[in-house]
């Protein structure tokens, strides 16, 4: 895929605006991946679906699902050892955090055992 030189040289002048207005899916998503889930998704205002805390023992972490202009959601959380944020992509289906966190991880998270 041809991507415009700009997108690679000066990813720091990417904006949302400039993603929504990209025809080529391909660079749209080079775009997207440059400027940054979760500044695109500050900045085209995304819909917050659901926001919960998972507890397990003494470790806790918030999540969110989000939902952008595009209709894709995001299960949005951190791992906690690395204050790292995560933007997860989970199917337009899901309804919850706790759903899509089930969905991405292959079982139910309640099987899940955390330790400090």
């Amino acid at each position: 895929v041809r991507v415009p030189g700009g997108v690679l040289k000066h990813p720091e002048l990417i904006t949302a605006d400039k993603v929504r207005a990209e025809p080529n899916t391909e660079v749209k998503r080079v775009m997207r991946e440059k400027l940054g889930e979760g500044r695109y998704l500050a900045e085209i205002g995304a819909e917050v679906i659901d926001v919960d805390t998972i507890q397990k023992g003494s470790a806790s972490a918030m999540r969110a699902l989000m939902q952008d202009d595009e209709g894709r959601r995001f299960l949005v959380g951190s791992d906690g050892s690395t204050a790292r944020c995560y933007y997860m992509e989970a199917p337009a289906t899901v309804r919850s955090c706790c759903e899509a966190h089930s969905f991405l991880a292959g079982l139910d998270e309640s099987r899940i055992v955390a330790q400090s």
